[in-house]
């Protein structure tokens, strides 16, 4: 029973305190042995970025021989501002783009292949970052107003910028090595 101090005057005894709880004390964890411990969980693989020649192998598979097909913006995406173009120095990218289209018009119908193994790169001795490619390739290429073909083997050799993304050209020279 508790007794509770009346209005204006001495309590008749001490007021009643709150019941204390007890808390089960937990047990402490045992030192944990290394040796016996689960091995850590495995960070997630990182996907594995390609090497150079592996990078520089697509972007002449999958876009320097396929520029024909794209749009002339997305052409002059793959180009430096100004480029060593056919032994022509710093020539700037629309007159580069001007050429090249008027080429891919003149031959509308075009097929090209690399030639396996004859991929080739080197730092490049002239831009800082950049490495020198050269690789053969096959073609084929066709006027569908005058039914001209010419196809046989042609040698591209590129300075490609391989610091940006995506790559950017900043040399261009080559030509045809035999007709068949």
């Amino acid at each position: 029973m508790t007794v509770q101090a009346r209005p204006g005057g001495p309590p008749s005894a001490k007021p009643a305190r709150p019941p204390v709880e007890r808390h089960a004390r937990v047990p402490a964890v045992p030192y944990a042995d290394p040796k016996t411990l689960p091995p850590p969980a495995a960070a997630p693989p990182q996907p594995a970025v390609p090497d150079l020649r592996t990078q520089v192998h697509r972007f002449v598979v999958g876009t320097y021989l396929r520029l024909h097909r794209l749009d002339p913006y997305e052409i002059e995406a793959h180009y430096r501002p100004h480029v060593d173009y056919f032994g022509r120095p710093q020539l700037p990218v629309r007159l580069v783009l001007k050429k090249k289209l008027k080429h891919y018009h003149r031959w509308p119908i075009r097929r090209y292949a690399l030639l396996p193994g004859s991929l080739r790169l080197a730092p490049s001795h002239k831009v800082p970052g950049a490495y020198d490619v050269t690789f053969d390739y096959s073609y084929e290429l066709g006027d569908s107003d005058y039914d001209l073909t010419r196809s046989g083997r042609g040698r591209a050799e590129l300075t490609l910028d391989v610091r940006s993304v995506p790559f950017r050209i900043c040399r261009e020279d080559g030509g045809a090595l035999e007709y068949w």
